[in-house]
């Protein structure tokens, strides 16, 4: 079914979930829709943080999934990730339409600057996977930063990803 985390707050790190050093966090095989909105968090990660090991994986969701409108007080807006080398800090692949928009941090002066991803550098590789399925698209209107390699339209599982992938920010 669907799934909704929406104006959450967090007075650390992770508005909606905060993994910490936990590992990493995995939303695989929903049907229904996946939201993030309106998360904030005082530290980094307005939707989801996840500090080492493990990155976030959002993965064969045949609904679509957004992240929109969240805030943090640096780093990232939506989803902040650090992995140990060989490891996936972000990987969306074979989901549904997939779409980040307005998700910001406070920039040095306290204005917002749009940022949906932002990977931990303090743990070199955590490499980023963006597959979008036949037909279906993956749109960043944020920017995303960090040190990672960036692998577009893999296979996934033996299917060929061949939807768009979008920066527009």
């Amino acid at each position: 079914g669907n799934i909704s985390f929406t104006g959450n707050k967090a007075g650390t790190n992770g508005g909606a979930i905060d993994m910490g050093h936990m590992g990493g966090l995995e939303l695989l095989d929903n049907t229904g829709s996946i939201t993030f909105s309106d998360n904030t968090a005082v530290g980094i990660g307005g939707a989801i943080y996840t500090s080492c090991g493990e990155g976030v994986l959002i993965e064969n969701n045949t609904g679509d999934v957004t992240f929109r409108n969240n805030r943090a007080g640096s780093k990232a807006g939506a989803i902040y990730s650090g992995a140990y080398p060989n490891e996936i800090g972000l990987s969306i692949r074979n989901n549904g339409n997939v779409l980040f928009e307005k998700n910001a941090v406070a920039d040095d002066a306290g204005n917002y600057i749009l940022r949906s991803y932002q990977h931990n550098d303090d743990f070199p590789g955590g490499d980023v996977h963006l597959s979008a399925a036949a037909g279906k698209t993956i749109e960043f209107r944020d920017s995303i930063a960090g040190s990672f390699k960036l692998h577009l339209n893999e296979a996934y599982n033996g299917i060929a990803q061949t939807g768009d992938i979008i920066f527009t920010g």
